[in-house]
């Protein structure tokens, strides 16, 4: 998963930084992050899954990864690689979730 994460935030470097062909970061992160209202969704259903690769600045991408590294080898040893898997997925689900729930809550605007 490191290495996914890795190739992802270097896409949107890329594409943010280098190739300024009319397609920026911001759209980048348009396509492929959550959006707040779940209407959308419907729209874009791989959102639901893209959306945890969607690092924007550098230090959000190096904690993560760093948590994933250290804690994510901790959890694998301890439950296998079947549950650790499971653990992945449902986490970012559930974190999908929280984040429609508090962007309700806040009134963030897509």
């Amino acid at each position: 998963m490191i290495w996914i994460h890795s190739a992802f935030f270097l896409l949107y470097i890329i594409f943010d930084n280098f190739l300024k062909s009319g397609w920026d970061g911001l759209d980048w992160v348009n396509f492929l992050g959550l959006p707040a209202n779940m209407v959308l969704w419907k729209q874009a259903p791989w959102k639901l899954v893209t959306h945890l690769f969607v690092h924007v600045h550098f230090a959000h991408f190096f904690l993560n990864l760093l948590v994933l590294y250290f804690i994510g080898r901790e959890l694998e040893n301890e439950v296998g690689k079947r549950k650790w898997w499971l653990t992945y997925g449902l986490g970012t689900l559930g974190g999908a979730f929280f984040y429609v729930l508090a962007s309700g809550f806040l009134h963030l605007q897509d």
